[in-house]
């Protein structure tokens, strides 16, 4: 079901995972042939119905099992009939509509909006869920949205300006919609006590701001904004390194962490190797760890368990190495090219011609070869 050609970039953490995994890999590698597989073993449910492609959607609708808990994952803007097929089934209908709520799939926002059932939906978190079509119910239904979670929906900026007097500033700090952060700076000038700057240090989009104003920073926030590296690298002395495990641009900042606490260094003792595979960027640092053998028995063990917790992890533990694809196929294709270019049937030829014009043997393998 693999494909043997494929070539991954981190060949160490696949191999670990696929080794130790309670899960078939099969099942998270988004290149191996699931449906291929389906037709000759049983599958989870809950697994298969994740599976975002067309096929799996008609399958489904013939004959699969379905898991809701697995279709309300599913990407595939197809999934619509489905929904109408299990949903009313479910024994917990509200924990769905919570997942359903914060879904970016616009066939179960339509589905939502179809059904037209205000009590089901979870307003809190469709009005944190950042895409345009949650922003659309959001608009028709403004007595239901929860203001303190649209503050921060950057996709809401539109509702946001037109009720300037429903805004929590709080969450509205957090913001990183351009227009917001022209709003957080008209707010600097006109009342700055509404400025939450805790808020403000995990703001992406407002570095400008946060430098100006470092005194009044949360250190645990701004270590967290992928953003912030370069003050933090000049201002160390507000690193909370509880938080910056978490960065996606600390990669370097957390290599260091790493070596000091496997050299004993007690100012790192408190890396977790736990925490960093919550990190999105983790997977070249931890297959780097790998191979330079740095990682203890309970670092191997928390990535067995952890790593693969979230979507995001598993697609980086299966990135494909193009560049050295490319290389294997170019270096097939010379040898195709020269297996038939220096057949002895061909060079014979050449030989007959060489000789035919007054050349000798000598002079043929000296001319070309």
């Amino acid at each position: 079901m693999m494909n043997e050609t494929l070539i991954y970039k981190y060949p160490l953490i696949k191999e670990l995972i696929e080794t130790n995994s309670r899960i078939n890999p099969i099942y998270l590698n988004p290149h191996a042939n699931l449906i291929e597989f389906s037709r000759h073993h049983t599958v989870d449910a809950y697994r298969f119905s994740r599976h975002p492609s067309n096929k799996a959607v008609e399958m489904m609708m013939k004959s699969k099992p379905i898991s809701l808990q697995g279709l309300v994952f599913n990407t595939n803007t197809k999934i619509g009939p489905l929904l109408e097929k299990v949903l009313w089934r479910s024994q917990n209908p509200t924990y769905y509509w919570k997942l359903m709520s914060q879904s970016h799939n616009p066939a179960i926002l339509e589905f939502i909006e179809k059904h037209k059932y205000p009590d089901e939906i979870i307003w809190l978190y469709l009005s944190q869920n950042e895409c345009e079509d949650a922003v659309r119910i959001l608009e028709k239904n403004q007595d239901k949205i929860d203001w303190y979670n649209l503050s921060k929906n950057s996709f809401a900026i539109d509702i946001l300006k037109k009720n300037t007097d429903k805004i929590s500033w709080s969450t509205f700090c957090c913001n990183s919609n351009p227009k917001a952060i022209e709003m957080i700076e008209q707010m600097l000038i006109e009342d700055p006590s509404k400025i939450d700057f805790e808020s403000l240090s995990y703001n992406p989009n407002a570095i400008h701001i946060i430098s100006q104003h470092l005194d009044k920073v949360s250190s645990y926030r701004l270590s967290l904004n992928p953003n912030a590296m370069d003050i933090l690298m000049q201002h160390p002395e507000l690193i909370d390194n509880n938080a910056i495990i978490h960065n996606p641009s600390a990669m370097p900042y957390l290599e260091t962490l790493m070596a000091g606490r496997l050299n004993f260094d007690p100012e790192f003792q408190d890396f977790s190797m736990r925490h960093l595979t919550y990190n999105p960027n983790c997977v070249p640092l931890i297959e780097k760890m790998l191979a330079a053998n740095m990682l203890t028995e309970e670092d191997i063990r928390c990535i067995k368990e952890c790593l693969l917790e979230t979507d995001e992890a598993a697609a980086a533990v299966y990135e494909l190495d193009y560049k050295a694809m490319s290389n294997v196929r170019s270096k097939l294709l010379y040898i195709e090219l020269m297996e038939k270019a220096l057949h002895p049937s061909r060079v014979r030829k050449w030989l007959d011609y060489h000789c035919e014009n007054g050349g000798d043997i000598d002079d043929f393998f000296e001319l070309y070869f």
